[in-house]
């Protein structure tokens, strides 16, 4: 029974450090994770830039550096000879995992800086003629009565631009939940794996964390959604989950949709070394950016005040979002089409 207890206690404390760790990452978060973005809005006649190569070299870049600081790390404890303390620690997916998430977090700090990044004239140059990221004039959230709602100040004042990856625009915002989220999904199912729930489970306890309402801070029904907006975006939820898959793919194969992904990292004998697949000029990380992560085909839930009026904004821009979300053919979708794909990305390729 000692023992028992024992044991119960350790628990208790591990899970009790993680939770005060997973509050502290998300501190960060959420200075820049409650923004609105707009796919309803497009600039009809033009192209957006493809920046599946871009992103990739930026997250590429993440990668190597926190594969190079956590080598040499590695390479001093073993030098103190101390295999069985430090260097097992950082030979841990939850190490390299906390590195490339530091190491991406000072790429893209917040969506303005990104957004600025993105709008720069640098990027601009290697995109003669096309849309890099587009910010409407006008958002689907600039109705008189939804500006005036003090309550959801956020909603107003914090705005992401959209941009393109191998056909599917996103908002910039995706991004930040993509990495930020995506990490503190990672450490809870890490720590759910090692108390020995399944795959399977340690992946449902993972998303309760933002799908659900119990936890304020980090829920979509809490301060990232409908209690600082009025909106619960089903985007921002397929970004968190995506970011989860990216987490666990640095050292372990993921299935996303009918592709399975080899682990970006392996093991070289006590070191990490980047797998061949990840390599500069590549677009490796276009597979994490689905279509569930545009907020005009897998739709947002709104407060019933705000839902009035950002219906009355979208018919203004009907005819414009048939004229650009043309099927395969170049043709028109029917509303039984739309209803179809938001019902496909209502999952996560069936997860």
């Amino acid at each position: 029974m000692k023992r028992a207890a024992a044991g119960l206690g350790r628990t208790a404390a591990v899970r009790l450090l993680l939770a005060i760790a997973l509050a502290l990452l998300a501190m960060r978060p959420l200075t820049s994770g409650a923004h609105e973005t707009d796919q309803y809005t497009l600039p009809l006649g033009r192209e957006f830039a493809d920046l599946g190569v871009y992103f990739s070299g930026v997250v590429h870049d993440a990668i190597a550096d926190a594969v190079d600081l956590t080598n040499a790390q590695i390479e001093e404890a073993l030098w103190r000879d101390q295999l069985t303390g430090d260097a097992a620690r950082l030979q841990s997916p939850d190490f390299i995992a906390g590195e490339v998430w530091q190491q991406l977090f000072a790429a893209w700090t917040t969506d303005e800086t990104l957004d600025a990044e993105l709008g720069g004239d640098a990027l601009r140059a290697r995109f003669p003629g096309l849309v890099v990221v587009f910010e409407p004039d006008q958002y689907v959230y600039d109705d008189p009565l939804l500006v005036a709602d003090l309550t959801k100040w956020v909603r107003t004042f914090f705005r992401a631009g959209t941009v393109n990856v191998n056909g599917t625009l996103f908002g910039t915002d995706k991004l930040l939940h993509f990495i930020h989220m995506g990490r503190i999904y990672h450490r809870r199912y890490l720590s759910e794996r090692q108390d020995g729930l399944t795959e399977e489970a340690a992946m449902a306890r993972a998303v309760e964390l933002s799908a659900t309402g119990y936890n304020p801070f980090l829920s979509e029904n809490g301060f990232l959604g409908l209690l600082s907006t009025g909106i619960r975006s089903n985007a921002d939820l397929a970004a968190d989950y995506a970011g989860l898959k990216f987490f666990r793919n640095l050292t372990e194969p993921v299935r996303i949709g009918k592709r399975v992904l080899p682990p970006m990292l392996v093991k070289d004998g006590s070191y990490w070394r980047i797998a061949e697949h990840v390599r500069p000029g590549s677009d490796f990380f276009a597979a994490f950016v689905t279509p569930h992560f545009n907020e005009a085909l897998n739709p947002n839930t709104y407060a019933p005040l705000i839902d009035a009026r950002v219906r009355k904004m979208l018919r203004t821009r009907c005819f414009d979002l048939l004229d650009w979300y043309r099927d395969e053919r170049g043709r028109p979708r029917t509303r039984e089409q739309f209803l179809a794909i938001e019902q496909e990305l209502s999952t996560f390729y069936g997860e």
